[in-house]
């Protein structure tokens, strides 16, 4: 059995700058939307920063984005996931 997933051997050392830099930027945006979900909700404001870490685990465990190359979409541009293409 191993104890290192197969993904994490395999990790680019150089992308590490940019994905501590994507990781605050998105802790950045969850901290307050995960907040106003749980007022809108009518839970105390703590319980959705106690399950914000719930999120993160979930997307680092199934979500990627090593193999997405999206552009910046045009101004007049509405479908911004037509510009992602997969990686070769």
């Amino acid at each position: 059995m191993r104890l290192i997933p197969t993904w994490l051997r395999r990790y680019d050392r150089q992308s590490l700058p940019a994905d501590a830099i994507a990781g605050v930027t998105i802790w950045a945006l969850m901290v307050p939307q995960a907040m106003a979900y749980a007022g809108i909700a009518g839970v105390p404001v703590q319980n959705g920063l106690y399950v914000m870490p719930l999120a993160v685990v979930g997307y680092a465990l199934l979500g990627s984005s090593q193999c997405r190359e999206c552009s910046i979409p045009d101004r007049d541009n509405t479908a911004a996931a037509d510009r992602c293409l997969p990686c070769a």
